[in-house]
């Protein structure tokens, strides 16, 4: 099998496929993997085998914005959302990679409508990973960027019909596959946040693993309970909500762990028990963690689920909010308060050991450990691909 995959280059979306190219890998098959902009992580893809190529080094002639400055400046990203043009353009460079790569199957971030195109007119088979699986699983729209989604879907639509695809359904800036769709989520948490009728094209595939070999936790790495917090690459840690939490820790003798997410960033100084680091293997962090504050990125949220850690989400963006009303839902987390004093009272309630939330992590968890993401999301990509095959000898 020949797989073809596309996504944005931004670690947190890069996290979301790892395990299934590197799965894919070990059972032999062929992988390209491709990003509108060069990415930094593209060793990592590299040291499996997997064949590494820039959407926009096969366009130069096209102007790529600035998607990462975008998503955080809500009007600049509604402007680019009723204009088009951009991903429109990328549709011939989509078309140039599948005639470069041959692949059998596409695997695309799900907000890369451009490669379904692509997908579509070579007529291979195509799967998605849905950005926000809470937000793809109850069919809400949400975020502040609502009103540019709606707003775009005519013009979107007429895309596709010019290049003569039918129209696919969209979540918000989700498209998805009507074959296959994977969800790094397991039945049980879908289920405790009353989630409609899971789809037939839904693939709850449990947690995609990346784990990073011969990996290890700082020397200076506290011991005992502490908070960890992350807001991923999004925000920096010289923010308000960082500074209550400081506080907020501060004032509980609690030690609080915060990464900057990313290496080689610039952190604030270290004392009065905050443990500051540039990176860390988070997974290596949460086993550890007593408490969890973050913004709602679904790595982390996943994270914390297998590994049964309480969480307080400061939700930002897209489907951040989704996120955050999944863990309500389910019951595994909340929503954090700003004000000091009610945050206080968040962290005391969930650092017990008897909190309402870590009963329910505990059965939560334990379907995310017993799920193989990796494994489940290739045995689907190849009964996709030996489906499209059987359906092109049919008479």
């Amino acid at each position: 099998m020949n797989i073809l995959c596309t996504t944005w280059q931004a670690h947190g979306h890069i996290q979301t496929v790892l395990g299934i190219l590197i799965e894919a890998r070990k059972r032999g098959h062929r992988v390209s993997y491709s990003t509108i902009l060069p990415t930094p992580d593209s060793a990592i893809f590299k040291a499996h085998g997997i064949k590494v190529v820039s959407l926009h080094v096969n366009m130069p002639d096209v102007a790529i914005p600035d998607f990462i400055a975008l998503q955080n400046d809500v009007e600049a990203f509604r402007k680019f959302a009723a204009d088009l043009d951009p991903f429109e353009l990328l549709i011939p460079g989509a078309e140039r990679l599948v005639r470069l790569c041959k692949p059998d199957v596409m695997l695309y971030d799900a907000t890369h409508w451009f490669s379904v195109i692509a997908a579509a007119r070579a007529k291979i088979p195509y799967a998605g990973v849905p950005q926000g699986w809470p937000l793809v699983v109850s069919g809400r729209t949400r975020g502040n960027d609502l009103d540019a989604f709606r707003s775009a879907g005519p013009g979107r639509d007429a895309v596709f019909r010019r290049f003569g695809v039918q129209p696919h359904e969209f979540v918000q800036s989700n498209c998805l596959s009507p074959s296959l769709n994977i969800l790094a989520t397991t039945r049980e948490l879908v289920d405790s946040m009353g989630a409609p009728a899971v789809r037939p094209s839904f693939l709850l595939s449990g947690p995609i693993d990346c784990e990073g070999e011969g990996e290890s936790l700082p020397a200076d790495f506290p011991e005992g309970r502490f908070l960890y917090f992350t807001f991923g690459t999004q925000l920096p840690l010289e923010n308000a909500v960082f500074e209550v939490v400081r506080e907020v820790c501060k004032s509980l003798s609690l030690p609080c762990v915060a990464s900057a997410g990313k290496r080689g960033a610039e952190t604030p100084p270290r004392g009065d028990g905050l443990h500051v680091y540039d990176w860390l293997p988070q997974h290596l962090a949460l086993k550890r963690a007593s408490v969890v504050v973050f913004h709602g990125g679904m790595n982390t949220f996943g994270e914390c689920c297998r590994y049964e850690v309480p969480m307080l989400i400061h939700p930002l963006q897209h489907d951040q909010f989704d996120t955050a009303i999944c863990a309500v839902r389910s019951g595994v987390g909340q929503v954090l308060s700003t004000v000091p004093s009610l945050m206080t009272g968040q962290i005391e309630a969930l650092l017990q050991p008897d909190a309402a939330e870590r009963s329910r992590l505990a059965r939560i968890g334990a379907s995310f450990r017993r799920a193989d993401g990796s494994k489940a999301s290739v045995d689907a990509l190849e009964d996709l691909v030996n489906r499209a095959g059987s359906a092109r000898l049919d008479p």
